[in-house]
């Protein structure tokens, strides 16, 4: 019976070899497979025959050992080898390589969770990271609507939209740089810019008929249609020109509306600085703010096209009040004022917070509106609305300022003496109130007025007015050609013009169609501007100037605006055109103004931008203003309301149909920005944040796994995360094939997370893992078992003999 034991003891030898042999078979049938890890045999022996058990010590003996015999040997256990494979380069971005534990998480075909190792994926017609040998798709994290990915969070499957998806993102921030000439003149003057005088036809009255309106008709209203605006034939060109106006004798400003009502389209271009502005079109008939029908309509096209900030945008004060052109010196004094206080022999002005009394100024131009500066002293800069012009003493002169108090366009320091000061129109498009810039009394005893005379040949006569107290009325009131001048002839108020300064004496002419002289001690009151007329009051700064303004309608240009500008903007200013993009990835133009808005002698210096765009939907161009605070070392201090924020108001149009976020919002960074002596100011965009519409071109996967889009407009986004899978025991882990395992009650709980972490391996993004068998181990191992399984074999032979030779004994 023992010879037959012995035989069952080599067959189990056999067998155990044999499943050796099979695994080693195994590893060298999968030397080449991807991410294969390579396996071993583990062998225990099976129970033992005892034949006696042996005695523990006593006495003098020292113990007997057990007698057992062995009956073989059995397969204990299969064991993986999951170290490390090394990888291999393909550079396929898709091909994945683990380094170090853990292992893919896929999905197959009934959505159950499968684990591998193996990183051959592709992008499959649905743009889903997948396994292309059976279909089996990467799971992951997902990146949200902002493109960020949130670990921990559901899996998903990952999709990589390669050409089909598109993205834009919105500026939401501009930085600038550069630096804006501290040495530059203070910017204290706005483009003034006046229309002809404009008629309304649909009003005749003999009441009204003057030398400069031969037809009595009404001067135009904003509410006069564009269709009965009319220039009168008669206004004067000079002193010795002749009149052509008589009665009935007008021409219609646009032709065309004659025979045509509405879609008469009206082109309007200029210049702004240096720089074209955009033609823009005005069509009579469609509503406002593209088109209109009557001349205030038309009045505000120009505001919004010509982009003059006057502070007012979008409907809402934003910032203080702009000004503009410098009304002409009224005071006698080098400037518009000096605040006279403890002077000697000087009546006393009276300031404060909320009024200026200047006992030596005569207020005859300003207007309710207007707006002071102060230049010098410890009010430097400030500036003020002024809301009432009032005499503050019996001889009439109006020397007495009220000022606004309410916070906008307000004083916060009250002007002290020696403090100056000028005063300047609001800047915007209006149509002009008649100005009175300067009354004179011929009753006093330094005035004296000639008789009309006719000059020969003509139908215009005139007659001068002197003053003796005065040595220039054009430098110290402000009189020039082309005025209108009032007075009484005949008990009624006619109208004559200023056709000749020179020093002290200025000539008044009128239509000799109407007997005009004026009656004995008449006063004669000269206006800058007269209804009927439009004033453009341009915003400050040279490179603000606004000049060739043309206007055409039916390839006609019509003649309405002064060419050269009556004044012209001056003081130290410099612009640029940015762009940025919505949120639909549309690029927007931004003109960008720096104008140098104030000085003191130890800082700050302030400068003021002016933000405009062509493509805001209200028509306006303004988008932003605000203010640039320098201190005296040059460098930038902070920014003044309403902090830098440029706002446009966008309208679905052909390039964004679906209508981008409005309104359109964006910050400007100054901080870098300096205000140094230079020759030049000049300020450039370094960089904005947004970016327009882009196709996702190619990707990567970095080492976390996160996936990265790079896309045609150079913009990069995180597409999301893929996830990886460690196990306690991935020895437990059950083999499904095909480089697959699933979990099983051995290998603990899949603890999924972001690879890199807790123990899990990281990504190498284009390698593949390769097998981890050795080649040259697993022959030897195969020798080794082949000896074992031939030494069982002899085993068995041998047995068979013994007992061969045991039955030859019968």
């Amino acid at each position: 019976m023992a010879l037959i034991r012995s035989l069952n003891t080599a067959v189990a030898g056999l067998k155990s070899q044999q499943f050796r042999i099979e695994s080693i078979g195994d590893n060298i049938a999968n030397v080449d497979t991807t991410a294969f890890k390579g396996q071993r045999v583990d062998f225990s022996t099976l129970l033992s025959q005892t034949i006696t058990f042996g005695v523990a010590p006593q006495g003098f003996l020292g113990g007997i050992d057990p007698i057992q015999i062995g009956h073989g040997n059995q397969v204990a256990s299969t064991t993986t080898n999951f170290n490390q494979g090394p990888t291999e380069a393909t550079g396929v971005n898709t091909d994945l390589a683990i380094q170090g534990n853990g292992f893919f998480v896929m999905t197959d075909q009934a959505g159950a969770t499968t684990y591998t190792r193996d990183g051959s994926f592709t992008v499959n017609p649905s743009n889903l990271l997948h396994d292309p040998a059976n279909g089996f798709l990467v799971q992951g994290y997902a990146a949200d609507e902002n493109f960020q990915v949130t670990p921990g969070g559901p899996l998903t499957s990952i999709e990589i939209p390669v050409g089909t998806m598109t993205i834009a993102d919105a500026t939401t921030r501009v930085n600038l740089d550069g630096n804006l000439d501290a040495d530059s003149a203070v910017a204290t003057q706005g483009t003034r810019l006046l229309s002809d005088i404009f008629y309304d036809n649909r009003t005749a009255n003999t009441d009204l008929i003057s030398s400069s309106n031969p037809v009595g008709l009404a001067r135009a209203t904003a509410d006069t249609p564009l269709q009965n605006l009319v220039l009168s034939l008669g206004d004067f060109t000079s002193a010795t020109g002749t009149t052509a106006g008589t009665a009935a004798q007008t021409v219609m400003l646009f032709p065309e509306l004659e025979n045509q009502l509405t879609g008469v389209e009206i082109n309007i271009a200029s210049l702004k600085g240096e720089r074209a502005l955009p033609d823009a079109l005005f069509t009579v008939g469609d509503p406002p703010p593209t088109g209109g029908t009557n001349l205030g309509d038309l009045v505000n096209f120009l505001q919004n096209n010509l982009g003059i900030n006057s502070g007012v945008f979008d409907g809402v004060q934003q910032t203080e009040n702009m000004i503009s052109y410098q009304r002409e010196s009224f005071t006698g004094e080098a400037v518009n004022g000096v605040i006279s206080v403890g002077v000697a022999g000087v009546s006393d002005d009276v300031t404060s917070l909320t009024s200026l009394t200047d006992m030596q100024a005569d207020y005859q131009t300003v207007q309710v509106g207007d707006l002071i500066r102060f230049e010098s002293g410890e009010s430097a800069g400030q500036i003020a609305e002024i809301v009432a012009v009032s005499s503050s003493g019996l001889t009439g002169n109006l020397d007495t300022l009220t000022l606004r108090s309410d916070g906008f366009n307000s004083l916060t320091v009250v002007p002290s003496a020696n403090d100056t000061y000028t005063i300047h129109a609001p800047a915007g498009v209006r149509l002009a109130d008649p100005t009175p810039r300067v009354v004179v009394d011929p009753t006093l005893p330094s005035v004296s007025v000639t008789t009309p005379t006719t000059l020969a040949g003509s139908a215009v006569s005139s007659f001068t007015v002197s003053d003796t107290s005065v040595t220039d009325w054009g430098l110290e009131r402000g009189i020039s050609e082309q005025q209108v001048v009032e007075y009484q002839s005949g008990g009624t108020t006619v109208t004559g013009l200023v056709t000749n300064v020179t020093g002290d004496t200025f000539t008044i002419s009128y239509a000799d169609s109407q007997a005009q002289p004026p009656d004995a001690g008449t006063s004669f009151t000269v206006s800058s501007a007269p209804t009927g007329t439009i004033e453009i009051a341009g915003n400050v700064g040279s490179v603000n100037h606004i000049d060739n303004l043309e206007v055409t309608s039916g390839g006609a240009r019509i003649s309405m605006f002064d060419n050269p500008p009556v004044i012209e903007a001056q003081g130290g200013s410099t612009t640029q055109t940015i762009t940025v993009y919505d949120s639909l990835g549309t690029p927007r133009q931004v003109n960008l103004t720096m104008v140098y808005e104030a000085s003191s002698g130890n800082g700050p210096n302030t400068w003021r931008y002016f933000a405009e765009s062509v493509n805001d939907a209200d028509g306006d161009r303004v988008v932003g203003s605000g203010t640039v605070v320098f201190g005296s070392n040059g460098q930038f201090l902070t920014s003044g309301e309403p902090a830098e924020m440029v706002s446009i108001n966008l309208a679905p149009d052909a390039d964004a149909p679906a209508g981008a976020v409005s309104p359109f919002t964006f910050q400007l960074d100054f901080s870098r920005v300096t205000s140094f002596s230079t020759d030049i100011s000049e300020v450039t965009m370094v960089d904005q944040d947004g970016f327009e519409s882009g196709t996702l071109r190619e990707f990567s996967i970095g080492t976390d796994g996160t996936i990265t889009g790079v896309f045609s407009n150079g913009l990069t986004r995180t597409l999301g995360q893929v996830a990886m899978a460690s196990f306690a025991n991935p020895n437990g882990l059950f083999s499904e094939g095909g480089n697959y395992f699933t979990s099983a009650p051995n290998s603990g709980t899949p603890q999924v997370g972001v690879p890199g972490t807790f123990g899990r391996g990281t990504i190498l993004s284009g390698f593949l893992e390769e097998s981890n068998v050795d080649l040259a181990q697993q022959f030897t191992e195969l020798i080794i078992g082949q000896r074992a399984y031939q030494a069982n074999a002899r085993t068995i032979t041998v047995s068979d003999e013994m007992l061969q030779e045991l039955v030859n004994l019968i």
